[in-house]
């Protein structure tokens, strides 16, 4: 029994060191992916390169394996309380298309206590299930077109908040621990991605302002 201990103990220090090998491992594989997101970030030139980004957040998200239905970033305005939302989602055949538009988050329960959460930057989770999930997309579609979500599912939404706007994401299976901490680094991306934005977006307007004034000169 003592040499089989013995045995056992190395057996141990084996998984304790494999358990370890592999946490590094998925931790490069993450910081990779957070940095490849990053560089497309600081590398765009215009506003318009801003989609070419979340489709490259939604591909690595999937090459981490996360799977969301639906995956988006949205530049909220307090006033207006509008929020300008470009998302990348999953059909029922498997298809994945970009969705753009203009969300009034407001009409509906969730959309309100999203835009709360984001008025407090609080992380906010929240769960559709059956009629509710079209009561919502009643309200939600007419301002956006994504596509036909089955209605007897049951749909998790995650909102991941950063000072512009926020990070959604929506699922039909609960969100793991270890994913939930992918969303939040990946938010921390997604905020300078949006700083880069905005900055792209008033240089494009001060040198339109000047454009028109040397033709007015």
């Amino acid at each position: 029994l003592k040499r089989f201990a013995r045995v056992f103990e190395q057996a141990y220090t084996r998984f304790l060191d494999l358990q370890k090998a592999e946490a590094q491992a998925r931790e490069a594989t993450i910081e990779a992916s957070l940095e490849r997101v990053r560089t497309m970030a600081m590398a765009m030139h215009s506003s318009k390169d801003l989609t070419e980004s979340i489709q490259l957040f939604y591909a690595e998200l999937q090459s981490l394996g996360v799977q969301p239905r639906r995956v988006g970033v949205a530049l909220t305005h307090r006033e207006s309380k509008m929020a300008h939302l470009t998302t990348m989602s999953t059909t029922e055949q498997g298809i994945t298309r970009i969705v753009e538009g203009h969300l009034k988050m407001d009409g509906h329960w969730l959309l309100k206590e999203a835009f709360d959460h984001w008025v407090d930057q609080r992380e906010f989770h929240a769960v559709l299930r059956g009629n509710e999930i079209n009561e919502y997309y009643k309200i939600v579609r007419p301002q956006i077109s994504y596509p036909e979500y089955p209605h007897d599912a049951t749909q998790h939404g995650y909102y991941f908040m950063f000072p512009e706007g926020n990070v959604v994401a929506w699922t039909e299976n609960e969100l793991s621990e270890e994913e939930l901490r992918i969303f939040r680094r990946f938010t921390s991306v997604i905020s300078l991605t949006y700083k880069r934005h905005k900055e792209l977006m008033d240089a494009e307007e001060r040198a339109l302002l000047a454009v028109r004034e040397a033709s007015l000169d």
